[in-house]
């Protein structure tokens, strides 16, 4: 059992008792080491800037695409900084669900890169687009060659029928 020396205690209420306490024996010293963290973050939530910047880009993708669909530019726009805010300043469950979108996107973003789709479908969008070209190329040229030159005076129907 944990063993503690009361330093001072302060009586402000009779509801409200502050006890400053040290604590005893061999493990002393890091008794306090872990002050300053945060209760409410895990040490597998925590990431560096460039992490918690890019799931907050990742937040905002996701959040502006859902206002978009809910209520054209204007929501696009508004969930787009909603998500941003939320996955960075809120440490509630909006923002706990901002930033979860946010490492949805990102996770998305990293498996299309690595399957190479931008390059792919660049690719196809390219070659359908060439394809496209050459076909109306080809329709225009079908329409020049297709028009029949004038009949010469042997051909033409003669006008005059006696």
């Amino acid at each position: 059992m944990t063993e503690y020396k009361k330093i001072e205690q302060n009586e402000n209420d009779a509801s409200m008792v502050i006890v400053n306490a040290e604590r005893l024996g061999d493990d002393a010293s890091a008794s306090f080491a872990d002050a300053d963290k945060n209760p409410y973050e895990d040490d597998e939530t925590i990431v560096n800037e460039e992490d918690e910047k890019s799931i907050a880009h990742g937040a905002a993708v996701l959040w502006g695409i859902f206002g978009c669909l809910l209520g054209g530019f204007p929501f696009a726009i508004l969930g787009a900084w909603g998500g941003a805010h939320t996955a960075t300043h809120n440490d509630g469950p909006v923002g706990d669900l901002s930033r979860s979108l946010g490492e949805v996107a990102v996770a998305a973003s990293k498996k299309a890169k690595e399957k190479q789709i931008k390059e792919k479908t660049g690719n196809v969008a390219k070659a359908t687009a060439r394809q496209v070209k050459e076909s109306f190329r080809g329709r225009s040229n079908r329409n020049s060659n297709a028009s029949a030159p004038e009949p010469t005076s042997s051909q033409k129907p003669n006008a005059e029928v006696l």
